[in-house]
Parts: C-alpha cells; sequence; structure tokens
C-alpha cells in the first residue's frame, strides 16, 4: 500500500497531502492496474461497467476517496490513455464517467504544462496550455454532474478548477450540492485549495465553509470545525501571514487522527524537535517502507542527536530506501513516462543512490534517461528541470565539447523558468569549472600557453556564455534581493572568474554576445533537435 502512495503522489490529479481513510473501503471491484489494463486495452465498455461497478460498491460503503483513486488512471501521462480518454468522450458524449475521464486527463496534462514554480518563474506559453487545458476541462465536468449527480470525481474536478479558472462562485454552489447529497470531507478540502490565498483567499471563507460543512462529516468522529480549520490551513497550504504558525500551535493541543497528516508536514519541514521527529520517523518505518526523503531526514536527525560531523555522517537508513526506490519509480515510469515530475523524481533517486547506496549510474541507466528525456521533453518543452536534467546527464566533466552540446539545455532551463536564478547556477557550473583552478579555487586556469585556435573555442563555449549568464544573474539576484555571496554560490561576483572574463572582453572576445541587450538571447528557447 505504502508503494502505491508513492506513485500516486507523482501525479496531480489531488495534487494535495495525502489523505487518511478512517474507514477501510470494500474489497474493490476493480483494482487502479485492472482497470488501466482495460483502458489500454481500449475497452469502452468494460472500462465504464468497472467504473459504474465500482462507483455503486463505493458509494453504499461511503469511501469516496477509493473511487477518487480509480480516476488517477486517466492522469496518467501515457499518450495511450490519453488518446483513451479523447476517443471514450467522443463516442459517448453523454457519458458522465467518459467525460469526467477525459476531464482529468486535460487536468494533469495542463498542471504538466504549468509547472509547479511560481506564476513569475513560468512562461506564457505554459500559462496558456495550463488555461486551454483547464478551461476544456470544466464543461465535462460539469456536464457529468448534470448526467450523475452523485459521482464525486466529476465534482471534484468543478472545485478542483476553480483555483485555476477563478470562478469561485462555483464553490458555494457545488460545495452545497455535494455536501447535501453526499458530504465529505475530500470534496470539502477541495474547496478549501481554491480559497488559499494564492489564489485570492481569505482566512474568512475557510472558518465559513468549517462552520457549515464540518458537522455534517459524521463518518469522521469529532470532525469539529476547529478540526476542520487546522486541516484546511495543512491541506490547502494556507500559509496567509501567521496561519502556519498559528496552525501548527493549535495542532499541539490536539490528538485528533485525521491531522496525522499536518503533523508530518510539520516534522518534515523541521518544525517539531528532534528527539519528537525521530519518534515519529522510526514509527513509519516500523509500519512499512520508509521513503527516501524520510530516511534521510532520520539519518541526518540521529548524526545531529549524536553530534556526529558532516565527514563521519552515515546514512543507512537512506541507502535502504534509495535501493527500493530506483527500481519501483522505474516501473512507475513504464506506467507514466511522460510526468514530468516523476522522470526529474526518477533521476535524482538514481544519482543519489549512487552516492549513498553504492549503485552506479551505467551507461545503459544514462542511455535511457536520455531517451526518456527526449520523449519527455517534446511532450512537456516547458519544464525547465528537465532542461536541466538532460544538460547535466549530456556533460563531462571539464570537456569542451560536452558543455557546448548541454548549452542549448541551459538556454531553454533558464528561458523557461523566466530568468530563475538556480537554472542560471547550474548552467553557469560547468563554466566556472573551466575558468577556476579546481585545486587552487582562488585563481584561475592558466591559458597562457593555448594557441589562438584553442583560446578562440574556450572564449566561444565558456567564457563568453559564462560572462552573458553571470551579468544576467547578478541583475536578477538583485531584483530579487538575493545577497551576493548566495548568488549562484557567490560566483556571480567572483573577483577570480570576473577578472578572467574581463580580461577576454577586453581582449576582444565576446564582441557578438556584449553588442546586444543580454536579455535578448534569452528572449525565445533554443531550437533543440532530439
Amino acid at each position: 500500500m505504502r508503494k502505491r502512495l508513492i506513485a500516486l503522489a507523482a501525479l496531480l490529479l489531488l495534487s494535495a497531502p495525502a489523505l487518511i481513510l478512517l474507514r477501510q473501503p470494500p474489497a474493490p471491484p476493480i483494482s487502479f492496474d485492472a482497470l488501466r489494463r482495460l483502458v489500454l486495452a481500449r475497452d469502452f465498455t468494460a472500462t465504464d461497467a468497472a467504473l459504474e461497478a465500482a462507483h455503486t460498491s463505493y458509494t453504499s460503503a461511503h469511501t469516496p476517496d477509493a473511487e477518487r483513486d480509480l480516476y488517477n488512471v486517466f492522469a496518467l501521462s501515457d499518450p495511450a490513455i490519453q488518446g483513451f480518454t479523447e476517443d471514450w468522450a467522443r463516442d459517448q458524449p453523454d457519458n458522465p464517467r467518459a467525460l469526467t475521464a477525459k476531464g482529468w486527463n486535460l487536468y494533469a496534462w495542463g498542471n504538466f504544462w504549468r509547472g509547479r514554480a511560481s506564476v513569475n518563474n513560468t512562461t506564457d506559453e505554459a500559462m496558456s496550455a495550463l488555461m486551454q487545458r483547464h478551461t476544456a476541462a470544466f464543461p465535462l465536468f460539469k456536464q457529468a454532474t448534470k448526467l450523475a449527480p452523485d459521482l464525486i470525481p466529476a465534482s471534484d474536478g468543478l472545485l478542483r478548477l476553480t483555483a485555476t479558472l477563478g470562478n469561485k462562485s462555483v464553490i458555494p454552489r457545488e460545495l452545497e450540492r455535494i455536501m447535501n447529497s453526499q458530504p465529505n470531507r475530500g470534496s470539502l478540502m477541495r474547496a478549501m485549495v481554491a480559497l488559499a490565498p494564492q489564489w485570492g483567499g481569505r482566512p474568512e471563507q475557510v472558518n465559513l465553509l468549517c462552520d457549515r460543512y464540518a458537522p455534517k462529516i459524521t463518518d469522521i468522529k469529532d470532525y469539529s470545525p476547529e478540526i476542520c480549520r487546522i486541516d484546511a490551513v495543512y491541506y490547502a497550504g494556507f500559509w496567509y501571514g501567521d496561519q502556519r504558525a498559528a496552525a501548527h500551535q493549535l495542532l499541539m493541543f490536539t490528538d485528533h487522527p485525521i491531522l496525522d497528516n499536518a503533523r508530518y508536514n510539520d516534522m518534515m519541514d523541521g518544525l517539531t524537535s528532534p528527539e519528537d521527529s525521530i519518534v515519529l520517523l522510526e514509527k513509519i518505518k516500523a509500519d512499512g517502507e520508509m521513503a527516501s526523503r524520510e530516511a534521510r531526514k532520520l539519518d541526518t536527525l540521529r548524526n545531529q542527536i549524536n553530534n556526529v560531523s558532516p565527514m563521519e555522517a552515515k546514512y543507512p537508513e537512506l541507502a535502504i530506501a534509495l535501493s527500493r526506490e530506483v527500481p519501483y519509480l522505474h516501473d512507475a515510469l513504464l506506467q507514466d513516462p511522460l510526468n514530468p515530475y516523476l522522470l526529474h523524481r526518477y533521476i535524482g533517486v538514481l544519482f543519489d543512490a549512487a552516492e549513498y547506496a553504492n549503485r552506479p549510474v551505467t551507461l545503459a541507466d544514462k542511455a535511457e534517461i536520455t531517451t526518456r528525456l527526449h520523449a519527455a521533453l517534446k511532450a512537456v518543452p516547458t519544464a525547465p528541470q528537465l532542461w536541466i536534467d538532460l544538460a547535466e546527464i549530456t556533460l563531462r566533466w571539464q570537456d569542451l565539447d560536452s558543455i557546448a552540446k548541454a548549452e542549448p539545455y541551459f538556454h531553454n532551463a533558464i528561458y523557461y523558468s523566466r530568468y530563475g536564478t538556480d537554472e542560471f547556477a547550474d548552467a553557469a557550473r560547468p563554466k566556472l569549472q573551466m575558468v577556476q583552478d579546481q585545486s587552487n579555487l582562488i585563481q584561475a586556469v592558466d591559458i597562457s600557453g593555448m594557441t589562438p585556435e584553442q583560446l578562440a573555442k574556450l572564449d566561444e563555449i565558456v567564457n563568453c556564455p559564462l560572462a552573458v549568464q553571470l551579468s544576467i544573474l547578478r541583475v536578477v539576484c538583485q531584483n530579487t534581493g538575493t545577497p551576493e555571496n548566495q548568488c549562484a554560490e557567490g560566483a556571480a561576483t567572483n573577483d577570480v572568474v570576473w577578472d578572467r572574463l574581463n580580461g577576454r572582453i577586453n581582449a576582444g572576445a565576446c564582441f557578438k554576445e556584449f553588442k546586444q541587450r543580454l536579455e535578448d538571447i534569452y528572449e525565445k528557447p533554443a531550437k533543440v533537435d532530439f
């Protein structure tokens, strides 16, 4: 079960803290994997019958989260599933389950294009793709709720899309309707997401909804308006002003089990003591397999408690977790091959396993990752983290040709992050390693013995692109209030680096780059042919 939750966390269908089911659902009429197989077999009739049977079963048992879980199948990034949802909805336009399936596929793909960065670090292209898909999904969910008023996954779609589309007038009408017929925490919390301050919501709205609807939720014992308010703050990320700190204080005075996930978030965010955090992590370990994030936290806290120096720190729990996650996430990619978050996660875990779990990254691993990145970036070119991943897997240590090959990928990461400081820092790093003497970082590499041709190549691939990137990065850091010593780890204002770069610029290099406005260099994405 824990493995399944890790897989589902990669999806954006729920995209909120994991739900805690206080009532166990009945034996499922069909499993997630079995439903996925029906979809891949393009069997409209069997898929519809399975979803209808599941709906009847879960509605009678009042376990809507189990039905929600099944609809995650349609949020997988497999193009075959996307094609299925389009064809099924076209073939059966009055089938509420077909409309809901297509709606969630559009919702997921819109989020894949949008990414998770702030609006300031998201391109117009990405936002347009999000709005196009979410706008198309809304009438599908709306029609599905008319055809099947008790279909909670369709109702969820309306509530979730209010955050994107800004039509908050939907919330009171839809929430009133669904909470009168099938009161449940999941619907209430989904409405809360659209009322978080990043979407223009206010704390007063949360209070009103909790006062009105928390008493209707009778399947969760003692789910009072006060518990609901704490629940909403954590579920929706409602960090308005001092809301997080206030919720944390309230959380300390209740042991309600529905807030276990809130306690987990506080622990992972460092808001609980090391001793209490270790107790909770040990319980997670005893209950089942730990995720690598949890294992890293446990090892780090143990090292801290035992005063172990960084040079002597041990990470045994992390090694075990990473050894499990590499094959698990690889298998998950077979089902969800173009999901940018899942792919990025897999790459990170793979390289972490090489460092902590004695599991080297092989040439075959790199070849497969490259192929997967090409496919994912063709499908979702707006994902900066994947461009960085592709650039970094292309690089070889202090190799000019690989730096040149990776540069368009770094360019696109910078473009699609709208001048993200992390992306600039990642792009600058391999070039800095060519400029600074790696055995003595307070001096530059000796270039006195280079031929004019070698110097010209070094200028073209390293010095001039680096001068441009650090110049822009310095301005970006100033505009964002980032201290100089934290701007690309101080590289943007490093005297050793700039003495070398200015020397080359004064010698006549980089004329092409500096004769134009520097910001124009990243005005468009680089053309990349995979």
